[in-house]
């Protein structure tokens, strides 16, 4: 959490796109401790099945923060300017951080003093590979994220700038998506300890598949976005009215009036100027 404060107000203090890529890099090491180490104090206080159904019930709960935060963004970007975004999580994140050094305890009942070692931690990292249990469930894991990274990286290109939702209301349209997620996330809390964590993932996977599939139909047999309309291509005006407002937009009250164009000169009119210069 320290890491993310510093590195947010590192954002809010940028002077380049350069640097705010930079601090929003770091910025991000700090932002996954908190679900990373969430989810393991679940597994330490927790077996099993019951640790799959309070990861559930805490998937409830993260869920609700991309539901708030691209609307309190939208909100922020449209009546201050972007550095207003990491005035908040700037302040957030010292809420955060003063709320985990007061309250937030040790979850290992068992401390192995030795596992900070740099030997221990490079076999503790390896093993798991060897699982194909544990392959198995990481790939999923692995390829459900690469299909949510795809959605995330162009949901806001074609929400705001092809269907043109203000960006106010962006937050709201990208909230369904996470109503999903907190349905599936109580329905597994629900039903993972009668079914069993195998069953439960066979269905989930079978459930994203499904809607990986359909939405991929939806976006090949949409048809393509018009072109934005420029006066020099108006196919919807007659011939001579090229320069005419697009439908919709009213002409600009002071806008300078465009000299009327040359009359055309026949073929008469051009020999006899000819002759005339070279007279």
């Amino acid at each position: 959490m320290v890491l993310y404060v510093v590195f947010s107000i590192a954002c809010l203090f940028a002077q380049s796109i350069e640097q705010l890529i930079v601090a929003r890099f770091f910025q991000s090491f700090g932002s996954i401790c908190a679900p990373l180490l969430a989810r393991a104090m679940v597994r330490d206080l927790h077996e099993r099945d019951a640790a799959a159904r309070m990861l559930a019930l805490m998937g409830i709960v993260l869920s609700v923060g991309p539901i708030l935060a691209p609307i309190i963004g939208g909100v922020l970007q449209a009546n201050f300017d972007w550095r207003a975004s990491f005035i908040f999580v700037t302040g957030y994140g010292l809420v955060l951080l003063a709320t985990a050094a007061a309250f937030l305890g040790e979850s290992v009942r068992d401390k192995d003093l030795g596992a900070l070692q740099p030997i221990r931690r490079l076999e503790t990292f390896v093993l798991p590979t060897r699982s194909r249990v544990f392959v198995g469930y990481a790939l999923v894991n692995c390829f459900v994220y690469c299909g949510l990274g795809a959605y995330l990286s162009g949901v806001e290109f074609v929400v705001i700038q092809v269907l043109g939702v203000p960006i106010q209301y962006f937050g709201l349209v990208f909230g369904s998506m996470m109503i999903g997620n907190i349905i599936g996330s109580a329905f597994t809390g629900r039903f993972v300890t009668r079914l069993g964590s195998d069953r439960m993932l066979e269905i989930g996977t079978t459930g994203v598949a499904c809607a990986g599939l359909l939405l991929a139909g939806f976006a090949f047999a949409a048809p393509a976005p018009a072109a934005p309309h420029r006066a020099a291509g108006r196919q919807d005006l007659p011939r001579g009215c090229a320069d005419a407002p697009p439908i919709g937009h009213a002409a600009r009250p002071n806008a300078p009036r465009q000299p009327p164009p040359e009359p055309i000169q026949t073929s008469r009119a051009r020999r006899t100027s000819h002759e005339a210069a070279c007279a």
